[in-house]
């Protein structure tokens, strides 16, 4: 059986301050200069004004084997903020979708959708120099939604 996680209909990282510094639709292929990290290109496809991805066994969390991790350097590094529309049917538990603000696989900070013993949550966390922190969780009332992460300064504030 196939598991395809829509992971963003339109992803948007703005100033804060400034406007909209990129808007991506996926609307026929990806427009911005994206990095791929451990890409599949087997595992992901653009279709219907969406990026549809396969989900895959692995993770950043302690295991630094998540494929597919898609990337953009935005323009400035503070006072910025990311949008995405997450839809996924999960049927495993730990599937998710969300947004990381991402230096490596050993530091970061994610706002995710994620499937745990059968409840969708929205949950904060983030790994500094390899350790794992679950900052915040809450049962979200479905697993399609909308998130954003928010960074001013050193501190990163999320959002759903």
């Amino acid at each position: 059986m196939t598991h395809t996680l829509i992971l963003s209909v339109l992803l948007m990282l703005g100033a804060r301050d400034d406007g909209v510094l990129f808007e991506e639709g996926f609307d026929g292929k990806i427009q911005t200069p994206w990095k791929w990290v451990r890409e599949d290109d087997k595992e992901w496809r653009i279709g219907e004004s969406a990026l549809h991805m396969r989900s895959q066994p692995g993770g950043i969390w302690g295991g630094n084997n998540a494929k597919n991790v898609l990337l953009i350097r935005p323009e400035k590094s503070d006072n910025v903020e990311a949008r995405v529309t997450v839809a996924h049917v999960p049927k495993k538990r730990w599937e998710q979708g969300g947004l990381v603000w991402y230096v490596d696989d050993d530091n970061f900070v994610k706002l995710i959708s994620e499937h745990i013993d059968g409840k969708m949550y929205v949950v904060v966390a983030s790994e500094q120099r390899g350790k794992g922190v679950v900052h915040g969780k809450v049962v979200a009332p479905q697993a399609n939604m909308e998130l954003r992460l928010i960074v001013q300064g050193k501190k990163v504030i999320g959002q759903w």
